[in-house]
């Protein structure tokens, strides 16, 4: 909305849509096409394999099967774009064993299975943050007025995305399945608080263009831009107050703002 004004307004909605619908696609087609996708992973087959060979040792009297002997029964591949391509070396057979077997202790293999998934995520949160700084440069750059609040709102989701990359990182790493439910309640009490700030900021922006006031500055805001100054909230009155020389900043609500040709 902000870096095309000059588009119609469905213009922007195709667009959004666009980018949106393409990035989930992207990451998500593999298992919109094939639901048992997640229990075909390179992760997960290697995993079925590593646990194989250990049931067929145990039945041959083995009890406690070293990496070695695992490792020499078991048939991991390597593996490029989902594809096998090759076997493994003995050496990389071992390093494969060793990493994979911690999972197959009571149900951490649920971390293994959900790890595609959550890499999208934190992609995807990835690309949040992209576009979030986007919006922010862009602003720094031509500094054009925006709705009340607005900015608040996607600076909150600088911290927001930045948790969801930090809690799914930690997921994935996470090899055991009680580490993995210690982090995912810890990061829901983390994402609460930035959730509640969101929730606060949208209601100060929902009561204010309810008002009489608000409900003609965003109406001069879409109609006249060049010549609408920033509106002044609550919380840049709270930083004025607070950390600067209120003396030098007045409560304006409109103000003539330069032309191209004036400037």
């Amino acid at each position: 909305d902000t870096l095309f004004s000059q588009f119609k307004v469905y213009q922007k909605y195709i667009l959004a849509l666009l980018i949106v619908g393409g990035t989930f696609g992207y990451y998500y087609y593999p298992i919109l096409k094939n639901p048992k996708y997640l229990y075909q992973t390179e992760d997960i087959l290697d995993y079925k394999e590593v646990s194989g060979a250990i049931t067929a040792l145990q039945e041959q009297g083995i009890a406690s099967p070293s990496v070695e002997q695992i490792a020499a029964n078991a048939n991991l591949h390597a593996w490029k774009d989902g594809k096998k391509i090759g076997t493994l070396f003995e050496e990389e057979k071992r390093t494969r064993v060793a990493e994979l077997l911690p999972y197959l202790t009571d149900n951490n293999y649920i971390v293994l299975i959900y790890k595609p998934l959550y890499s999208n995520v934190i992609y995807l949160n990835v690309l949040c943050l992209v576009f979030v700084f986007v919006f922010f440069g862009y602003q720094y750059k031509n500094d054009p007025p925006q709705g009340a609040y607005i900015e608040k709102i996607l600076f909150l989701f600088l911290p927001y995305c930045s948790l969801e990359i930090v809690h799914y990182f930690g997921y994935i790493k996470s090899v055991e399945l009680s580490t993995y439910l210690q982090l995912y309640d810890i990061g829901v009490y983390l994402t609460m608080v930035v959730l509640l700030g969101l929730l606060l900021f949208f209601s100060l922006r929902l009561r204010f263009i309810t008002s009489v006031t608000g409900n003609f500055y965003e109406r001069e805001l879409v109609s006249d831009p060049e010549h609408t100054s920033r509106w002044r909230d609550s919380i840049d009155s709270l930083i004025v107050r607070h950390f600067l020389n209120p003396t030098t900043f007045h409560g304006r609500l409109l103000a003539p703002r330069p032309t191209k040709g004036e400037a």
